[in-house]
């Protein structure tokens, strides 16, 4: 009985392509998601709203999956890896790094390897489906630990 439950719960679940190309076509496209083209892609965050962040390592980019489509909201203006903080596309990152999502902050923490840093970039306030006091980093100087995109 299990194994025939099992059986039929692989026969209903399916894979789905959620954005990007399924020929394996790799690029920096932003747009709707059957259009939208990432480079090795290798981790994700989720925000309270549902939209998907995507560590676009290959073209060095944070990536937003949202009702929108594909955005990018940091870094992949430059298709070479460094370290510079500033508005969205101007920020340079490393092609080595991963995205959390810290819910009390409503901010990504970008742990950026290839530069040895810990990096922060605020979300808007409406991807964040609740209400938030200030949040104090006790002992820390939080410009000396976060490098802001801006």
């Amino acid at each position: 009985m299990k194994r025939k439950k099992k059986e039929e719960e692989l026969i209903n679940s399916r894979e789905r392509l959620v954005a990007g190309s399924f020929l394996g076509r790799t690029g920096h496209v932003d747009g709707k998601l059957s259009d939208a083209r990432f480079h090795y892609p290798k981790g994700i965050a989720l925000d309270d709203k549902g939209n998907v962040y995507v560590a676009d390592t290959q073209n060095m980019a944070i990536r937003k999956i949202g009702d929108a489509g594909v955005t990018t909201i940091a870094g992949g203006k430059s298709n070479v890896a460094g370290y510079r903080d500033g508005p969205g596309e101007d920020a340079k990152l490393s092609n080595d790094f991963d995205v959390v999502y810290i819910r009390p902050t409503c901010s990504l923490l970008v742990i950026d390897r290839g530069n040895a840093a810990l990096r922060q970039i605020f979300l808007n306030q409406e991807d964040c489906n609740y209400q938030s006091s200030s949040i104090s980093l006790t002992g820390l100087n939080s410009k000396s630990l976060f490098g802001m995109f801006g």
